[in-house]
């Protein structure tokens, strides 16, 4: 029987200190405190001091290791080192930063099959912010909060391909997306919009059944059934 995949998202802002209940979630999910967690920052501005935050709460959670993956080049996403601390990882958490960067920098790579191999065998994969956006097949890669739909509004690109029909987008409410992820569902409206308030966590098990935690919501806007669209035709 295959393993049951394991996607934990959140949108951004999640709190880390002794309210860390999002990231206490995905801990406990990884093992608790025989987890071994791998966290890969490349999408930060300061991937090192973003992974030594990140370790600092997951080791104070009690976790077994906490290793860091900067991923500072290709070069390293091809690594043999890069692609063990994927291997013996029970988790793997991607930062938040720039998606991409991740994309550019891990796509295509020894890293992204292993990644995607650890994730279809059941390890619990999570990401917060741009580690959200990375984890669908059509990822966000930017955008204007206009307050109409149109096509400046939002630019999309290749992501992980982790879940399939949906696209994510993160800082939902706060950062008033709502019509740029609008924008991403009319030109690919086979896709989910999924967009993720800051705090808030979505969890998704085998692709299809979410659960929503966290202090905000989870916007879904659903294009299957747009008659008309006017994407087309002009701005």
């Amino acid at each position: 029987m295959p393993e049951t995949t394991k996607l934990f998202v959140i949108g951004g802002a999640e709190k880390k200190g002794r309210e860390a209940r999002l990231l206490r979630f995905f801990f406990d999910l990884c093992g608790g405190a025989q987890s071994r967690i791998t966290v890969i920052t490349c999408a930060s501005q300061v991937p090192l001091k973003t992974g030594e935050k990140y370790q600092k709460i997951f080791f104070g959670m009690g976790a077994a290791s906490v290793k860091v993956l900067p991923v500072l080049s290709r070069e390293e996403a091809n690594s043999a080192e890069a692609i063990e601390l994927i291997k013996q990882a029970t988790g793997i958490f991607i930062s938040g930063g720039n998606q991409v960067k991740v994309a550019a920098t891990i796509g295509g790579t020894r890293l992204e099959a292993a990644l995607a191999r650890q994730f279809r065998k059941g390890v619990p994969t999570g990401g917060t912010s741009a580690g959200a956006s990375i984890m669908s097949s059509v990822m966000v890669a930017g955008g204007m909060p206009f307050t109409y739909s149109r096509r400046k509004s939002i630019r999309l690109s290749a992501g992980l391909g982790l879940i399939q029909d949906v696209i994510i987008d993160q800082h939902f409410r706060q950062r008033d997306r709502i019509y740029r992820l609008a924008a991403a569902v009319m030109s690919h409206p086979r896709n989910l919009g999924v967009g993720i308030d800051e705090n808030t966590a979505l969890y998704i098990e085998n692709g299809t059944v979410a659960s929503v935690m966290g202090k905000g919501t989870v916007t879904v806007l659903d294009g299957g059934g747009v008659a008309y669209s006017s994407y087309a035709d002009g701005h």
